[in-house]
C-alpha cells in the first residue's frame, strides 16, 4: 500500500509553522549554552558556504544552478544548530516529517 502525502489546510499549515518556530528558537538557545567549539566550526563554514553561493547566485544571469547547492548548506546550517543544541527529543520533533 502506497503512503501519500496528505494536504495541509491553511490553519494547520500555520499551527506548524508556529510550532516550528517555536522548538527552532528554542533550539538555538540551548545551542548558544551547550555548543562546542566543533559545533561552531560546523555552523560557520555552513553559514561562509550559503553567504558565497548567495553572491554567485546573484551575480549570476542564471542562478538556477547554485539553488540546490544553497538550500543544501541552509539545512546543513540548521542541522548544525540542532546538534549544538544536544537535544535529541527537540531535534526528532523539528525533523520528524
Amino acid at each position: 500500500m502506497e503512503r501519500g502525502v496528505r494536504p495541509l489546510d491553511v490553519n494547520e499549515f500555520c499551527e506548524i509553522c508556529d510550532l516550528r518556530l517555536a522548538l527552532e528558537t528554542h533550539a538555538a538557545a540551548r545551542a548558544a549554552v551547550h555548543r562546542t567549539e566543533a559545533d561552531l566550526r560546523e555552523i560557520q563554514a555552513a553559514l561562509e558556504c550559503m553567504r558565497e553561493l548567495t553572491e554567485r547566485y546573484i551575480a549570476a544571469e542564471d542562478g538556477k544552478p547554485f539553488l540546490d547547492d544553497i538550500v543544501r548548506e541552509d539545512v546543513r546550517f540548521h542541522l548544525g544548530i540542532l546538534a549544538a543544541a544536544k537535544n535529541n527529543l527537540m531535534r526528532n520533533e523539528i525533523l520528524a516529517p
